[in-house]
């Protein structure tokens, strides 16, 4: 594994694996994508009375993860998951969502309060859109409760992006947030490290989960 690499973990349930006389349920698989080597890394079935929760724990164990940054969205939000990753010698970008109860909360409160460590802006342009996102990076983690609970939590981060579509003239605002273990000793080379690892954590829909819809067998109707 290439120092540094970024691993996006996500779920798909298998669009090939519908029975629609329901003689089986729907196939859904968590997998790791690689994005710098564009590797599948491994895969698990999530069982039928289970969710992605328990399986994303089951990957984690059998990859070798030192040295990477794994992203995982709001639904490997967990305690037990972070601590995982910290134990594999690896660092996370975990995204957070209101439904999580109060950590979301928490996040969104200790940027209200508190003045961001550092701030790092994109500008990108294409597909009759302007795209400018904002990442508001925060290290005071004193709102966050039972922070200690989270293994090697470091830092909070709030996305702030406003789409300009070119043909209707409108734009929409959306706010995100994500905390991690990466530290900020750089706050320039830092943030750039955690703004890519939240971008690329789409490589994994756009490259491998695009891919099982559209041209795997396996994933046909």
């Amino acid at each position: 594994m290439s120092p540094g690499e970024i691993v996006s973990i996500d779920g798909k349930q298998l669009r090939g694996g519908y029975d629609k006389h329901n003689i089986k349920a729907t196939i859904h698989m968590v997998s790791a994508w690689a994005n710098q080597n564009r590797l599948v890394l491994g895969q698990v079935k999530v069982d039928d009375k289970s969710n992605e929760i328990t399986a994303i724990p089951q990957l984690v164990r059998v990859l070798v993860l030192k040295g990477c940054i794994v992203t995982i969205d709001a639904m490997g939000c967990q305690i037990n998951i972070a601590k995982l990753i910290v134990e594999a010698e690896a660092d996370y970008v975990l995204a957070l969502k209101a439904n999580q109860g109060t950590l979301h909360q928490q996040v969104q409160d200790s940027f209200e309060r508190e003045t961001p460590t550092h701030t790092y802006t994109e500008l990108s342009a294409g597909h009759g859109r302007v795209e400018k996102r904002t990442y508001s990076v925060l290290t005071d983690l004193k709102w966050v409760e039972n922070v200690e609970a989270w293994s090697g939590l470091q830092t909070l981060i709030r996305v702030q992006s406003e789409v300009f579509q070119k043909l209707s003239q409108k734009a929409t605002r959306e706010t995100r947030y994500y905390i991690s273990s990466i530290q900020v000793i750089d706050k320039e080379s830092d943030s750039k490290k955690l703004a890519q690892a939240i971008r690329s954590h789409w490589g994994i829909e756009v490259c491998l989960h695009w891919s099982l819809d559209v041209t795997a067998p396996a994933d046909r109707f």
